[in-house]
């Protein structure tokens, strides 16, 4: 039974188009990454040079990373995607009649969902190698040739953290039946490690850092810290050390929840919910009437005025602004934002390791940034959670239907979306008045404050908000929209680097962005 339910989720990942458009992007960011970084898109006065080749073991980790981070926000899509099919099409009712264990079914399902991540991401080695022997580049940046620099990462570094994200999407997706929350539990980590990361480049110590990062970005780095060029050039990944706990650490923690998932899964149970606010019971109380009673019914009206239709989308803006400031994936977000903000704030107080006081400018310095991608990220997802709600809801046929014009549908989702930056910036401002407030220091420009957050930083948003309603109307998979938006926010950026003559994307050598 195991193998007839895994090949049969590995045929119909196959018969998918959303299977070979994730492998195409993941292969072609990789090709792109690898050709610039050999100069082959330079001009003939432009000279590309590093002390490390490009080839070598750590050079690909630190790409693999790199790339990886945008492969793992599309696990939930894949390994959420092969359970949740059975509860979309309502046939888990008829699957669990059937006389099958929930060992065999839950895991082939798995291991399908994992074989399917893994070809996906087996796709960004492919690129490199292609990259690495496209004409025009740099041979000087290429060392010998070795098959395994590029096998002994994907398998050394990516494999585990495939297994850890399928296994924690896996038991939120089995248990809660929601795609979103096992999405949000993706990312989430991802901007939990990144601020673990931040607060490692600080520590004296990393054990702990290192131990506990999922990644093993911070393992890796400070296992190479001290490599020379040569070692860089020549060593491979080191498989001992805290590198190697970390690894057999997290790849036992994502058997355990496997083996917890197996354990407390039942065929009967009812899908789990997670509520910020509660509903108000209603009850509905039957009277009976000893006679017939005329009920006077109130007279439709419609207003297809102007008038009538700003009322409408006054309405929708209200809506769509309670859905999103209510829902867990933006408090979720906001407050990883927020705590990374006061992270980089304490860090912004130092000058080559010496303490300036917190002015204002400080605070909408480099700690902005951190809220300002948080806030195109937000902006990405909940233009398409927008856009695709009347259809989780299954009630896009009666909106559909309804006498009300589609640009007031679209207005009001881009008017929540600049509302969603608008309170993002609010955020920013009181994480800034209160980490000086903190400091003791109460000089409050609230005038730069407002003219920077509301004046500047608001309006910047909106080329992107209309770009994400165009991105999600033309492509009604909310997930693959939200591929599409980030691949065209990293792409650009690549493609005008790869135009001038900046060539340093990536820190190669420790697998982390400068």
């Amino acid at each position: 039974m195991f193998s007839t339910i895994y090949l049969h989720e590995i045929k119909t990942w196959f018969k998918k188009p959303l299977f070979y458009i994730f492998s195409a992007i993941m292969f072609l960011l990789a090709l792109l990454l690898m050709a610039i970084a050999l100069g082959v898109f330079s001009s003939d006065n432009v000279t590309v040079t590093s002390n490390a080749y490009l080839n070598s073991p750590l050079a690909i980790t630190g790409i693999l990373s790199q790339l990886a981070l945008l492969a793992y926000l599309l696990i939930p899509s894949i390994t959420g995607g092969t359970i949740h099919r059975d509860f979309k099409n309502n046939m888990h009712n008829v699957l669990y009649s059937y006389p099958l264990t929930k060992f065999n079914y839950l895991l082939a399902k798995f291991s399908a969902a994992v074989t399917i991540n893994l070809i996906i991401m087996f796709a960004m080695v492919i690129g490199l190698l292609v990259g690495s022997v496209l004409p025009g580049g740099n041979e000087a940046l290429l060392g010998p040739f070795s098959l395994w620099n590029y096998i002994q990462p994907f398998a050394f570094i990516i494999f585990p953290n495939v297994l850890f994200y399928s296994a924690i999407v896996f038991a939120i997706v089995v248990f809660t039946r929601n795609m979103n929350i096992g999405f949000m539990t993706v990312l989430t980590l991802i901007i939990v490690q990144l601020i673990a990361t931040s607060m490692a480049d600080n520590a004296d110590d990393k054990f702990f850092y290192s131990l506990f990062d999922p990644l093993a970005n911070v393992a890796l780095a400070d296992a190479t810290e001290y490599w020379t060029p040569v070692e860089q050039n020549e060593r491979a990944i080191p498989m001992s050390g805290n590198l190697l706990y970390n690894r057999l650490l997290w790849g036992t923690f994502s058997l355990l929840v496997l083996i917890g998932i197996i354990s407390k899964f039942n065929f009967a149970q009812s899908a789990s919910s997670l509520r910020l606010f509660k509903k108000k019971e209603t009850k509905s109380v039957k009277k009976n009437f000893s006679k017939i009673e005329r009920i006077a019914m109130p007279e439709a009206t419609s207003d297809f005025s102007i008038g009538g239709k700003l009322k409408t989308l006054w309405h929708l803006v209200k809506s769509d602004t309670k859905y999103i400031i209510t829902g867990w994936p933006f408090i979720i977000i906001a407050f990883l934002a927020v705590v990374l903000t006061f992270v980089m704030m304490n860090f912004s107080q130092l000058i080559y390791n010496t303490a300036i006081l917190p002015k204002t400018w400080t605070m909408l310095g480099t700690p902005s940034t951190y809220m300002i991608i948080f806030s195109y990220l937000l902006v990405y997802l909940y233009a398409g959670f927008l856009m695709d709600r009347a259809k989780a809801a299954h009630l896009n046929q009666i909106v559909d239907v309804t006498p009300t014009s589609n640009w007031v549908f679209l207005v009001s989702r881009g008017i929540a979306l600049f509302i969603m930056v608008a309170f993002l910036q609010l955020l920013l401002i009181l994480c800034g008045l209160a980490f000086q407030a903190i400091s003791g220091f109460y000089d409050f420009q609230i005038d730069i404050y407002i003219f920077q957050s509301f004046m500047i930083n608001v309006w910047s948003y909106v080329p992107w908000i209309l770009m994400a309603l165009l991105v999600h109307t033309l492509i009604k998979n909310k997930w693959l929209g939200l591929v599409v938006l980030l691949v065209l926010a990293i792409g650009v950026p690549l493609l005008l680097n790869a135009i001038g003559v900046e060539q340093d994307i990536f820190d190669f050598n420790s697998g982390r962005a400068p």
